[in-house]
């Protein structure tokens, strides 16, 4: 019968990686701790599987730590199965914590790959200098790394980190969506990033690039929630037979790790993620996902490195979208956040760190969430390079009621109560009204606008940026004294 995990300090990476390839062979299993060892719950010797070689702390969207039991055999299918889609087994840099999962997979490949890791030393924060005078000792073929996607911003800010960057070959990212426009800029740099989707309970990112691992497979509920399973699925949660039974369920004749993200398959079949199924911010009776908007916000407006969207409350509209934008500020690096790692707030807040797939939410290297993507907490914020925080320089808190361009008030003035709108110029052709049907490139204005309320209680709309490139301007505010032409949208309360 297994005997209770063995309590390892994960800062002392050669006792931890010592006590991991005990486990694996078939030794105790390892929990990693980082200040001190968390209790283990009570529980029955035969709530421990055969096979156990890893506790994994994590505490899901809920914050109550909760322990994953992962086998040995999940592990190692894991691990191969990465190097099956990288290219085989190869030399690893260790940049993330090993308290998660993220980190002991790279200990974990570096052991089946029979080649001792670099670890960057955690004891002050991430720096491209530290990373690059690591990267200059790796002496095998291949190499990888796995990073968070602010991790991968910083890097790309520094000439010498972008070509230690691209020196890799194959970067994994993870722990928070990662931006479309980080990944054109690494393009641009010549590095390979790979973005990861999973989480402890699938043994670490079993989705790359929106297509699942060997032996991994993807389905998605009726409403979009993504289903994964696959050999590397954990077994269950410790002592907690009630959340495990809700979250591994059996299908269709097999085990499935039920998350709290929801997906679609792009055209190409690969996965998407939408955001998290409680992120979603319903407005009008309309659903809208918190990272639609935020992808639209870094991909079209000048200068914008980061993008959090938030549903705050109103009175006839049950919520409105609200988005805070970082830009760089006085002396800040390009692409370098203005603020430290901060926790979510609804109010120009930061989102902690979480995981992203394909682009999507949840990667392998978040700090442990259970469900879905690991992006509650860490270094990273769910998307851009940097995490809003309250009063930091470089941030524009829309939903404060910040004025907007002097052009744009100019237009604002035009309109009257009950006599339309003000009426902007719109690159594409088109006149701003409440960012909406006059812009062919625009969808329905309630699904990409932000309303702000001002001190004078006025209500404007904010364009976020047109999806199709158009090239519309992020000035483009107008009052909003009534519905769209057209009538209102489904659900409005009048």
């Amino acid at each position: 019968m297994p005997s209770p995990p063995t309590p390892v300090p994960a800062g002392d990476i050669p006792a931890l990686r010592h006590a991991l390839s005990l486990a694996l062979d078939g030794g105790p299993a390892v929990l990693p701790y980082a200040d001190r060892p968390l209790p283990l719950p009570p529980h029955h010797p035969g709530d421990l599987p055969p096979g156990l070689a890893l506790a994994v702390p994590t505490s899901g969207s809920t914050g109550i730590p909760k322990l994953t039991l992962l086998t040995a055999a999940a592990l190692r299918a894991s691990a191969h199965a990465t190097h099956d889609v990288l290219g085989g087994p190869g030399q690893w840099l260790l940049a993330l914590p090993a308290t998660h999962i993220a980190g002991l997979q790279v200990l974990v490949r570096s052991l089946l790959a029979d080649l001792d890791p670099l670890v960057l030393e955690r004891d002050r924060p991430f720096e491209a200098r530290d990373f690059t005078a690591l990267t200059t000792r790796l002496r095998h073929r291949p190499r990888y790394t796995a990073l968070v996607p602010t991790q991968v911003g910083r890097l790309l800010a520094d000439p010498a980190g972008a070509a230690a960057l691209a020196s890799f070959d194959a970067v994994l990212v993870g722990g928070a969506a990662l931006p479309p426009v980080l990944r054109e800029r690494a393009d641009a740099a010549g590095a390979r990033l790979i973005a990861t989707y999973g989480m402890s309970e699938t043994a670490g990112g079993c989705v790359y690039d929106g297509r699942p691992l060997p032996g991994a497979e993807i389905a998605l509920d009726p409403d979009g929630r993504v289903r994964l399973t696959g050999p590397m699925l954990a077994t269950g949660y410790l002592a907690r037979p009630e959340e495990t039974a809700a979250s591994f369920i059996e299908a269709a004749g097999r085990r499935w790790f039920a998350t709290d993200d929801v997906g679609e398959f792009g055209g190409d079949g690969r996965l998407r993620i939408l955001g998290r199924r409680d992120d979603v911010i319903i407005t009008g009776g309309f659903k809208v996902h918190p990272r639609i908007v935020e992808e639209a916000a870094l991909a079209h407006l000048p200068g914008v490195t980061g993008a959090v969207a938030v549903g705050m409350p109103d009175p006839e509209w049950g919520q409105i979208v609200a988005l805070a934008l970082i830009t760089p500020g006085p002396g800040n690096a390009p692409g370098r956040p203005t603020t430290r790692p901060p926790g979510r707030t609804g109010r120009g807040g930061g989102a902690g760190g979480g995981g992203g797939a394909g682009g999507g939410g949840g990667g392998d290297h978040g700090p442990g969430t259970g469900a879905g993507p690991d992006h509650r907490a860490g270094p990273d914020h769910r998307a851009g390079a940097g995490a809003p925080g309250r009063g930091a320089p470089g941030i524009r808190p829309a939903q404060t009621g910040a004025r907007p361009p002097r052009a744009a008030r100019a237009g604002t003035r035009q309109a009257r109560p009950g006599r339309g709108r003000g009426t902007l110029p719109h690159r594409c052709g088109g006149t701003i009204g409440a960012c909406s049907a006059s812009c062919p490139g625009l969808p329905p204005w309630w699904s990409r606008s932000i309303r702000l309320s001002t001190a004078s209680r006025r209500r404007r709309t904010a364009c976020v940026g047109c999806p199709r490139s158009c090239g519309c301007s992020s000035s483009c505010f107008s009052r909003m004294p009534g519905p769209p032409p057209g009538g209102s949208p489904a659900g409005r309360r009048r």
